[in-house]
């Protein structure tokens, strides 16, 4: 092996090492999921689009699609800033504005996947109403909207 294939070899060994260190410590940082969180969150959307059917086949929604819609937008616009001026306060309030499981579970759908932001840099990938509201509520106003949500006789908690 002559000098220039030695070269070339080790440099192919190196990006290769780059290329699979670099993709550990991206997952690590959450920028790029592992089989496993693909794995789980496939399950869980699995898990709220059957919870959705038969909360649809139960009862109706009490709002119309577009009024679930912009509720989901002022939840987001409430908590897509990471601490910098969120207004929890309103997105419990907007939550709480539920009256059936088919309403949650209609919120759920309609906000989809967001994308949530640290000092105006996107923050890992997107993220579930339900991700939003465990990550960026406090256990109490957790804990008040599911009281709220009981008091209403509605079966699905955050």
């Amino acid at each position: 092996m002559d000098k220039e294939q030695e070269k070339l070899l080790i440099g192919g060994a190196v990006v290769v090492g780059l290329f699979v260190a670099g993709k550990s410590i991206l997952q690590g940082l959450g920028f790029i999921k592992s089989n496993e969180e693909k794995a789980r969150d496939a399950a869980n959307d699995a898990a709220m689009d059957s919870g959705y059917q038969a909360a649809i086949a139960n009862q109706n929604p009490t709002k119309t699609a577009a009024e679930w819609s912009s509720i989901a937008g002022a939840i987001y616009e409430d908590l897509k800033y990471t601490a910098l001026s969120d207004n929890k306060s309103d997105a419990g309030y907007q939550l709480a504005r539920v009256q059936n499981d088919a309403d949650v579970y209609t919120l759920i759908k309609l906000f989809g996947k967001r994308q949530e932001y640290t000092f105006g840099l996107p923050l890992g990938d997107q993220k579930s109403l339900f991700t939003f509201v465990s990550t960026n509520l406090s256990p109490t106003t957790i804990a008040a909207i599911n009281d709220n949500y009981r008091r209403k006789n509605i079966k699905f908690r955050w």
